[in-house]
């Protein structure tokens, strides 16, 4: 059945945000795929055929199934992170960003330095929590992955997985690309993160798990 679940199902009796712990399976061809936001999942998700979405301990043999994910380099995720809270999505904790005082911060460097001290311990929006908890919530981790792509050669990477993975039915040719950071503000922001030690050197800590992460996935290619 096609998104069986919603995200607020008084009969999911799971603690855990479902968004934390859906996945998107396709049944019959068994694979699924491991969502992580701000990880292209838009982009995946328009361009393969799956069944919807639902609870990953929802799946029967689960294991039989090939499992992939992207996963980014934390510092342009938290950029992308930082955009798309900004845009008060109404399925997400909107009012408490619109509330908050780096959203009302007109001086866009001054803002982000404001964002990453209010997530510091409070990683109260989907889009801002670290890469492996959508792992970590779904009982799995890293070696569980049968296929891995890395945001940064994604193209390619999408290419390769249905390339070596036949069973996979895309809705088209190549990968449908969804940008949703304007360049000019990742640009300004990324150069921020560069010039400033104080700066990487708090999104390192706030993010030092994905860093590992990103760091065992780019170096295993």
């Amino acid at each position: 059945m096609l998104n069986k679940y919603s995200d607020n199902d008084p009969g999911l009796n799971n603690k855990k945000d479902f968004k934390m712990i859906k996945c998107f399976p396709n049944r019959l061809q068994k694979y699924l795929y491991i969502n992580v936001s701000k990880n292209a999942s838009t982009s995946i998700r328009k361009s393969i055929i799956f069944d919807g979405y639902e609870p990953y301990n929802s799946l029967e043999s689960v294991d039989k199934y090939l499992k992939f994910m992207v996963v980014r380099n934390p510092f342009n995720r938290v950029i992308s992170s930082y955009n798309e809270v900004k845009k008060l999505r109404r399925d997400g904790p909107w009012k408490i960003t619109q509330r908050a005082s780096w959203y009302q911060e007109p001086n866009l460097l001054k803002s982000f330095e404001m964002f990453l001290e209010f997530i510091t311990g409070n990683f109260y929006d989907n889009h801002v929590k670290p890469q492996k908890i959508f792992l970590d919530d779904k009982g799995i981790s890293l070696s569980d992955i049968d296929e891995i792509l890395l945001m940064d050669n994604l193209e390619k990477d999408f290419n390769r997985l249905i390339k070596n993975h036949p069973q996979i039915l895309t809705k088209s040719l190549s990968l449908r690309h969804e940008l949703k950071t304007p360049s000019d503000t990742h640009h300004l922001l990324g150069d921020f993160i560069e010039s400033s030690s104080a700066v990487r050197k708090q999104i390192l800590s706030l993010y030092s798990e994905d860093f590992l992460i990103y760091k065992k996935v780019a170096e295993g290619r």
